[in-house]
């Protein structure tokens, strides 16, 4: 999506296409500076990640979907950077011919991780941003098989490093009217690759490296507690003096 295309698409949303004629290619909506940054502020967001990876076994070449459930949390500093860390989990369940070396066998895949973040702003404005996120960390990984002929169970564990750099963009809602509080929310994409270096292991050739996505809500934390700040002074300067 062009960038000259925002201006619209917020309107469109926010139920504001009355004010399209006052909104120019350059309207503030694309080059409206970013709330400024005096001091640390705390931060969090959810990060829902679909990854790619690729399976050695039979005639399969293509990519298999993995979906990875995560919530993230750190720091925004006045430079224009992000420092946190990210917690995130995933089950895959395998049980198709070519995913699986055994045609009778279910094998299930549970992958829990934690990293740490570093997410520099390419671009920070009111109503979007731009940031490069790049990560690493540890995860632990656990596989369950079922074999159906002679019902036998076995579980395998270990663990690996994960790594990935990634490319973010964040579109943040206007205010609409008197409703403040939907400037606090928005949409966020994420496309990324991720290289998990090492992998103890665990006698499975499934894939963990690959590329994801993201495409998420988005809950910016910063710009709460900007307008808390101002509500709790406001209701400090409106007490009556005693």
């Amino acid at each position: 999506m062009p960038l000259r295309s925002l201006p619209f698409v917020f309107l469109l949303l926010t139920g504001r296409l009355n004010d399209l004629n006052a909104c120019s290619l350059s309207d503030s909506l694309i080059t409206a500076p970013a709330e400024p940054i005096t001091k640390v502020r705390f931060v969090a967001d959810t990060d829902q990640r679909f990854f790619f990876f690729r399976t050695p076994f039979g005639d399969r070449s293509g990519p298999d979907a993995f979906n990875i459930w995560g919530i993230r949390a750190g720091l925004l500093f006045p430079r224009k950077y992000k420092l946190g860390l990210g917690y995130y989990v995933g089950r895959q369940l395998f049980s198709r011919p070519g995913i699986v070396p055994e045609p009778y066998t279910r094998l299930t895949r549970r992958l829990s991780y934690l990293t740490a973040y570093y997410e520099p702003y390419l671009f920070r404005r009111k109503f979007w941003e731009l940031s490069v996120p790049v990560e690493a960390g540890f995860g632990t990984v656990r596989y369950d098989s079922f074999n159906y002929p002679n019902q036998a169970r076995t579980r395998r564990r270990g663990y690996f490093v994960p790594t990935g750099a990634a490319l973010s963009l964040s579109l943040k809602f206007p205010e609409l009217r008197r409703l403040r509080a939907l400037r606090w929310f928005g949409v966020n994409f994420i496309g990324g690759y991720r290289v998990v270096p090492y992998v103890q292991s665990t006698d499975s050739q499934l894939g963990y490296n690959g590329f994801f996505y993201s495409i998420s809500p988005a809950f910016f934390l910063d710009r709460f507690t900007v307008d808390y700040k101002k509500w709790r002074a406001r209701q400090k300067t409106s007490r009556p003096i005693e």
